[in-house]
């Protein structure tokens, strides 16, 4: 029951830092789009605005998905941007998401801090393209990914063999 309860409690905890982030990122390119501080209506509108813009020709601004990738940029560059909505957002999304998830990581021991790896401060995960991985699955070129696991699994069944000797020569020095 104590097991269940933690659980929620950790999903909570990580789903409400996933939803407050999304609400930033509509409210850092509503700031952006407006060049300032906006209210509920102006995040609301500048989506709206923006497109229509854009279709217009009107604008130079990003897109909303350029905008967000621009972002990812700024995760991987120690979280600077010479656009300032972006720069903030970024520091944000690292203090509070990010950085949650690199602590519950560390408690859970699935790195201590000693591995920490010197680039932490511009880790962000890497974004794959599905396309090309789909495109190349198993057609034998340079971009084939169908080998990599193939590769692991060859490496990782050999040293279990390794360590299964290993075990069994230690066991018969022990028997003897």
């Amino acid at each position: 029951m104590a097991d269940q309860l933690l659980d929620t409690i950790m999903k909570v905890l990580v789903n409400d830092a996933l939803a407050s982030a999304i609400g930033e990122f509509s409210g850092a390119y509503a700031q952006y789009w407006n060049d300032g501080p906006v209210g509920l209506v102006g995040r609301v509108t500048s989506p709206i605005m923006a497109r229509t813009q854009h279709l217009m020709g009107r604008t130079e601004k990003l897109t909303r998905p350029e905008f967000d990738e621009e972002v990812g940029r700024a995760l991987f560059s120690g979280d600077l941007h010479p656009i300032p909505q972006i720069q903030q957002l970024a520091q944000n999304l690292r203090a509070r998401v990010l950085d949650l998830i690199a602590r519950e990581a560390e408690e859970l021991g699935v790195f201590t801090t000693a591995e920490r790896p010197e680039h932490m401060t511009s880790y962000f995960h890497r974004i794959y393209d599905t396309e090309k991985i789909i495109r190349h699955f198993g057609d034998g070129s340079a971009d084939d990914l169908r080998p990599v696991p193939q590769r692991a699994f060859v490496e990782r069944r050999s040293l279990a063999g390794d360590r299964l000797a290993s075990a069994a020569e230690a066991d018969e020095l022990v028997a003897s």
